[in-house]
């Protein structure tokens, strides 16, 4: 029988199907049924660095109302320390007691600051590991690739800094050069990247001449830019790479592992079939390593990758130069 158990981040798991973060995992309904349909993990919906800087702007405006009233107000600020939004922290530490499956907390952020502070809250609570979500496309024309590389690598190593469990990297797909952020940040210590995250659909409708945005649930199709970097990087990094975007199928499981991915985020494949599916999609993966009589996923992972190629110019090439030929 073949086993699905798969390491992340240094962390056991027994499937490699984990829920991705989304509304689906801020229902507690929910978070079960994933457990028991055999989930490796779950990234619980982000926390973002825009809602911690607005509860820390609250606090230091209602204190700085004292300022001024005597010389010796200052003593009399209570001595607080910023706990951000509270309700996130209480779910956190509510689905922890509630089920066993390993719990990632999402930080959906772009700037380093004292924001970062709240990584180590999110641990006390009861995190088993962090994912931090940049999530930004950098519009300003003064900026370069290299400095927008930087920000989010110091924002990255600043939440690594704060923590001791392992911290893992969901990447944007809007980089000059993905490969190089992706060694960026795995020598910076990250632990894990995962491969890649969604925008909000940029729209203009016509009718009302406004930019209006919607968020679409994806396709098998829509997995292939983070399919063919991770099997770019495959064994070229340390970070545990997690395939993300257009998972829906077993076959799309096995296509990202046979890629390099150890694991995998689904989302709208749940919102689709339910929690449930991911019981199907288990089985399903176990019946095709049976088939091809592979015992665990790390027979076959990276398999077909540019690490193992034998020739990786032209496997990074051969797409393209095919392609350019057989095009009429």
């Amino acid at each position: 029988m073949a086993n699905l158990s798969t390491v992340y981040m240094g962390i056991k798991l027994k499937s490699p199907f984990i829920v991705g973060a989304c509304s689906l995992t801020s229902d507690m309904d929910s978070i079960r049924q994933a457990e028991d349909a055999g989930a490796g993990a779950i990234v619980i919906k982000s926390l973002f660095e825009e809602q911690i800087q607005a509860e820390a702007r609250r606090l230091d405006e209602s204190l700085a109302a004292y300022d001024n009233m005597i010389a010796e107000a200052v003593t009399f600020h209570p001595d607080y320390e910023h706990a951000g939004p509270s309700e996130h922290l209480q779910w956190i530490e509510k689905t922890r007691n509630a089920v066993s499956i390993p719990l990632i907390a999402s930080l959906n952020a772009i700037s380093p600051g004292k924001w970062t502070d709240y990584a180590q809250k999110l641990v006390d609570a009861g995190a088993d590991a962090l994912e931090l979500n940049l999530y930004g496309i950098i519009t300003d024309t003064g900026v370069s690739g290299h400095e927008a590389l930087k920000a989010m690598t110091a924002t990255a190593a600043e939440v690594k800094s704060k923590v001791s469990v392992p911290v893992s990297v969901k990447l944007t797909p809007y980089l000059l050069s993905p490969g190089y952020a992706a060694a960026t940040l795995d020598r910076a210590g990250i632990d894990g990247l995962v491969l890649f995250n969604r925008f909000a659909r940029f729209d203009i409708d016509p009718v009302t001449e406004s930019v209006r945005y919607h968020m679409t649930m994806t396709a098998s199709r829509d997995m292939e830019h983070s399919l063919r970097w991770i099997s770019l990087l495959n064994e070229r990094i340390d970070a545990d790479l997690c395939g993300s975007s257009g998972v829906h199928t077993v076959e799309d499981a096995i296509k990202m592992i046979l890629a390099g991915a150890g694991s995998v985020q689904i989302v709208s494949a749940l919102y689709q079939r339910g929690m449930k599916y991911i019981s199907e999609l288990n089985s399903g993966l176990k019946g095709w390593m049976d088939k091809k009589q592979y015992d665990t996923l790390q027979d076959f992972q990276g398999k077909v990758s540019r690490s193992r190629s034998g020739n990786p110019f032209a496997f990074e090439r051969h797409q393209y130069i095919k392609a350019l030929l057989g095009f009429h």
